[in-house]
């Protein structure tokens, strides 16, 4: 009977190290484990582990004290989503109180009777199946190292990392855009960062840790795997970390190999041996740094350079931003999960990036769980983890995993990678490894089985079941509640809103604006969902907009698109000054919006001082004033097209499309001669000086832009002076970012050139300069096609013609290809070009059938002069 019982708890603890791994190593190619369906899946691993490692026998109950404080964040989390009477949430959390009473204002209702603390419970919901997540796999980790060591456990979590960063360089190497070909990104994805962990400071915290780790297996004692093997696991992984362009992750890794090696250092001291490695591994070392390197530069792009030497900190600003929503809910928070629909509010910043994160743990921890809670939590973990507890420095292993975990700590200042739940799984199998590792090396397990009575089989017996039971409701609860996250009902709501249909039908508005109000019950600080109900009623037509509108402005004060459809609504009633008011607040508050402020007022008003009250005060006033100028037509703008133009530089008068819009406008005017009011006679002169003095600003403030070389070249061309302005191009054009668009100017004056010397390499510049991508290619040719028609070069144009109709074909290509071939009697390239247009139709209408006779008929006159010309085959067949 013993021996069945030791067999299976043998088993059972088989059994838990295969599910953490499988947790472990899913969780992080499962995308992190960011989405649902993954998360209830690892929740679910790691509750059948914990269940496993609780069956067997369990006496250092000491070691486990860390997942006491996750299962208590977990507890918390949960009932911040539970909902309480209305005037006690009012008393414990007066501010949330408002955001729920202020909610369904809009609609003309009164706030629930009953609202939850957190202001996103179905997030607060999966927030804590995520903390039971991360207790359940401490719980199993710890349990099973107090009986086999940390070995197991940080040899998974370096199999997962090496695993992480395989499949992001296979990625690379193959220049994938969707993960595993499957999954494809919500938001755009630079090459090389396209794998599991799409964030590249998650990957990197994610790297880090297992670097670390790997380093410390490898200089242990008695590795886990020959060194060799574990060396090229830990260069991997650092080539991979490096190539992700994180500063902090760079910095942080650099500053971590710095402190193990004083770790190593210091403990070989206290054991009386060498201060130094042996020279082997002090050659290995360097071998496996070396080769990380290597595989950083050649992975890494000019991009990746850039970015890790880039200075700018404007990240940083969002804990700024985030301290005043700390004020307004400092005792209980905004509910774990809550950030993404609650920090509009809070934004300092314009436009419509949306921050589903503070980018600090600490920060974020006081948003969501409070100021008292975010303390105790984070003090209570840095306790029970500190370096002493979990004996960092008695094994190169043990301290390569503690400083892994200090590391993304660190980095997780200034970063999210906490919030992802396979970084924090990583990191509870690890802090798991290393507390029952120091239980069972410092004999703490055998002082509790000799002292301690043994623990009631009852009590014993009941944690299982117990802890089974926490998972599977934690999980359950999260799949009924969890599934309408903020980001998947703003797409779904968006997908209804789409076509319009549905506000036009009353049945289907009422459907809607039901549909509409469940989401804000669910997320009740959301600016996105009033704005929805704001374009309802204005379709609708059957409520008004502007309780939504001011809703939106409350939640999202920093946001343009409520002032931009306030100003549609008013401009629909006749109130074009406030409906300009807003436009103007609308620029003020988001510069990204400037270019719809001035369709929207170009479209209304072509008054001055109209045009003139939408432009705000400060940095946006000359770009404001440039867009309203540029929005108005070239060809029919006139002077108050350069008026707002001349205003947009007497602020800034270096802006570079201000002053090329000028420049341009009065090269149009010289062009008309005596019939220009602003350039005819006297005027003449000056227009030409005002030209030269743009150009001028152009070149002296955009040296690498070729907008100032083309209007001198306009110039010279405007003078009869093409062949100066041919080389004038010629020489300079090549240094130019805009290569393609300098040549064209080139080729543009080469044509003028009487005789045209230079036309041949002219084009032959122009084109290689497009045809790097065959559409491109195959509008460069069209465009010279078009330029060799127009200088009365049919048979040029034929061959550039019939290369675009081969790179790019297209209908209108083709089409111009065969009238090129039929105004020169090539007959047969006519008729294969009109075929060609007739498979892309799917079939021949009666005018291409007619023209397709007519040209067979033509071809075969030239082959056989005894042809009749009869209008044989007029169904148009080839």
């Amino acid at each position: 009977m013993p021996r069945i019982r030791s067999a299976g708890r043998l088993t059972a603890e088989r059994l838990c190290i295969a599910t953490i791994a499988f947790a472990t190593v899913g969780s992080v190619l499962a995308i992190g484990s960011v989405h649902l369906p993954a998360t209830v899946v690892t929740g679910v691993l790691a509750t059948a582990a914990a269940t496993l490692a609780l069956r067997t026998r369990v006496t250092g109950f000491g070691a486990l004290q860390p997942a006491g404080v996750l299962l208590l964040l977990a507890a918390y989390s949960g009932l911040q989503a539970v909902p309480i009477p209305f005037s006690l949430l009012a008393t414990l959390a007066p501010n949330n109180a408002d955001v729920w009473r202020r909610a369904l204002a809009p609609l003309g209702a009164a706030g629930p009777g009953w609202a939850s603390i957190s202001l996103d419970a179905g997030a607060s919901v999966v927030e804590a199946l995520k903390w039971l997540t991360y207790a359940f796999v401490f719980v199993a980790s710890a349990i099973t190292s107090m009986k086999r060591g940390a070995t197991w456990g940080l040899s998974i979590v370096l199999v997962a990392g090496v695993a992480a960063a395989l499949t992001t360089l296979v990625h690379g190497l193959l220049g994938a855009d969707k993960v595993f070909g499957l999954y494809q990104p919500s938001f755009p994805v630079a090459a090389w960062h396209v794998g599991p962990l799409l964030n590249p400071n998650n990957l990197a915290s994610y790297l880090n840790l297992t670097a670390l780790i790997g380093a410390g297996l490898m200089l242990s004692d008695k590795p886990v795997a020959p060194r060799w093997l574990l060396g090229l696991a830990v260069a991997t992984v650092v080539g991979v970390s490096v190539t992700t362009a994180s500063r902090g992750g760079a910095l942080v890794l650099a500053s971590a190999v710095v402190a193990l090696a004083i770790v190593i250092a210091v403990t070989a001291v206290r054991r009386g041996k060498r201060a130094v490695l042996p020279r082997a591994f002090a050659v290995f070392v360097i071998a496996v740094c070396a080769g990380g390197g290597a595989l950083a530069y050649l992975g890494g792009t000019a991009r990746t350079w850039a970015e890790l030497y880039d200075k700018d900190l404007a990240k940083l600003k969002i804990l700024t931003w985030a301290k005043p929503m700390i004020v307004d809910h400092p005792w209980l928070g905004i509910g774990r999960g809550a950030f993404e629909s609650v920090f509009p509010a809070y934004r300092s910043e314009a436009g419509n990036v949306i921050y589903s994160h503070a980018e600090s743990f600490p920060v974020q921890w006081a948003a969501e769980w409070g100021v008292p809670v975010a303390l105790l939590s984070t003090a209570a973990l840095f306790w029970l983890m500190r370096p002493s507890r979990l004996a960092a420095s008695r094994s190169t292993m043990t301290a390569g995993g503690w400083i892994g975990l200090a590391a993304v700590a660190l980095h997780n200042l200034v970063d999210l990678g906490m919030e992802v739940p396979a970084v924090m799984i990583a990191m509870s199998v690890t802090a798991g490894s290393l507390a029952g590792h120091a239980h069972l090396r410092s004999g703490a397990l055998r002082l509790a089985r000799k002292q301690s009575p043994p623990s009631s089989p009852a009590a014993r017996r009941a944690l299982a079941p117990t802890a089974a039971l926490l998972g599977g409701s934690a999980a359950a609860a999260a799949l009924a509640f969890g599934w309408h996250d903020v980001g998947d009902d703003r797409a779904r709501l968006y997908r209804n809103f789409a076509d319009g249909a549905g506000a036009r039908d009353p049945a289907r508005r009422h459907e809607l604006r039901a549909t509409l109000r469940q989401a804000i019950l669910r997320h009740p600080a959301d600016p996105y969902f009033p704005l929805l109900g704001a374009l309802l009623a204005r379709a609708g037509k059957d409520a008004s907009p502007l309780p939504w509108l001011a809703r939106a402005l409350e939640r999202s004060p920093h946001s343009a698109r409520p002032h931009l459809l306030a100003a549609e609504v008013l401009s629909d009633a006749g109130r074009r000054s406030q409906a300009f008011m807003h436009l103007r607040l609308a620029a003020e508050r988001d510069p990204t919006a400037i270019g719809q402020v001035a369709a929207r007022a170009v479209g209304w008003s072509r008054d001055h001082s109209a045009l003139a009250s939408v432009v705000p005060d400060g940095p946006a006033a000359a770009r404001t004033l440039e867009a309203l100028a540029l929005a108005i037509p070239a060809n029919s703008g006139g002077e108050l097209r350069r008026q707002l133009l001349r205003d947009a530089l007497a602020l800034e008068p270096k802006r570079h499309a201000a002053n090329e819009a000028l420049a341009w406008d009065l090269l149009r005017e010289l062009e008309q001669g005596d019939s220009s009011p602003a350039c005819r006679g006297e005027g003449r002169a000056r227009c030409t000086s005002e030209v030269s003095g743009f150009a001028r600003v152009l070149e002296d403030n955009s040296p690498e832009n070729s907008a100032g070389l083309r209007v001198r070249a306009a110039l010279l061309r405007r003078d009869g002076k093409a062949g100066e302005a041919e080389r004038f191009l010629a020489a300079r054009c090549h240094s130019m970012q805009d290569r393609p668009v300098c040549l064209k100017a080139r080729l543009d004056a080469a044509a003028e050139c009487r005789p045209p010397t230079q036309l041949t390499v002219a084009i032959r510049e122009f084109l290689a300069s497009h045809c790097s991508r065959a559409e491109d290619c195959a509008t460069a040719a069209s465009q010279v096609g078009d330029m060799e028609l127009a200088r009365g070069e049919p048979g040029s144009a034929l061959a550039h013609f019939r290369r675009a109709a081969a790179e790019a074909p297209t209908e209108e290509r083709w089409l111009k290809l065969a009238d090129a071939a039929a105004s020169i009697g090539a007959h047969a390239q006519a008729l294969e070009a009109l075929g060609k247009v007739a498979d892309l139709r799917g079939g021949a209408d009666e005018q291409l059938r007619a023209r397709i006779a007519g040209e067979r008929a033509a071809a075969l006159r030239q082959t056989d002069p005894t042809w009749p010309g009869q209008n044989q085959g007029a169904d148009g067949g080839i």
